[in-house]
């Protein structure tokens, strides 16, 4: 038998986010999701995407949580200035309270190498 990992698990402390092919791109995995980090200089104003299943809930339970993840992400957006475009998918099932999604991304924010 496989023992297969929990994908909600908390992650070590020692964590780094994950430089992907792209230069100007920085994926960083949290607890309740993958926030996708891009720099392009073409651009010169800031995008903000957030991507959540159907899976998660009904559509009004889906609004909230993007309303959610967009004050989260607007609180540490001095973290985030210098990207112009933040995806977030966020793939948790069951209960996330602001506290617990802005915790985990400030917390993850934070280890940004920069």
């Amino acid at each position: 038998m496989m023992n297969i990992p929990d994908k909600h698990k908390q992650e070590s402390n020692n964590y780094t986010p994950n430089r992907s092919d792209n230069q100007n791109e920085y994926r960083i995995r949290t607890a309740f999701g993958q926030l996708i980090l891009t720099k392009n200089p073409e651009r010169s104003y800031q995008v903000v995407r957030i991507l959540i299943n159907k899976k998660t809930g009904h559509a009004a339970h889906r609004n909230y949580l993007k309303r959610i993840i967009k004050e989260c992400i607007r609180k540490n957006s001095v973290k985030f200035k210098k990207f112009n475009e933040i995806k977030f998918f966020y793939n948790f099932i069951g209960t996330a309270k602001f506290n617990d999604i802005n915790n985990e991304i400030s917390k993850r924010a934070s280890l940004i190498p920069w």
